[in-house]
């Protein structure tokens, strides 16, 4: 049996290093499929410093053309190359506990998207 707990100071820290990975980058929201529905670009600090494990992003650039139609299923961030994968999460509706909640799943091309608040959140 395991029962590992990271303490706050070490969950804090883990966060602050996952912020800097993002910082610059991109959330990119896809269909089961994989394909692009969405990019969206995170600040320049992507995070406010971390407290209690918590991260909660700075503010998010609008997506002001959704590239393509279809349903999101998941959302992945990336370093501010683009190319460089920091992690792979769910999408769900508002209120879903979904990693990602959107007001709507089913994105139409050329629209606009907003992402209104994004946390991360580094497990005890």
């Amino acid at each position: 049996m395991h029962n590992l707990i990271l303490e706050m100071k070490t969950r804090n820290a883990i966060a602050k290093a996952f912020s800097k990975l993002c910082d610059g980058g991109y959330i990119r929201i896809l269909t089961e499929d994989n394909i692009i529905l969405s990019e969206l670009k995170l600040s320049k600090v992507a995070f406010k410093d971390p407290s209690k494990g918590v991260l909660i992003a700075n503010d998010i650039e609008m997506d002001i053309a959704v590239r393509n139609s279809g349903k999101a299923s998941k959302y992945e961030i990336y370093m501010q190359d683009g190319k460089t994968k920091i992690l792979t999460g769910t999408v769900g509706l508002l209120n879903t506990n979904s990693d990602l909640e959107l007001p709507t799943l089913d994105l139409v091309e050329g629209s606009q998207l907003q992402i209104e608040s994004y946390k991360h959140i580094v497990s005890k």
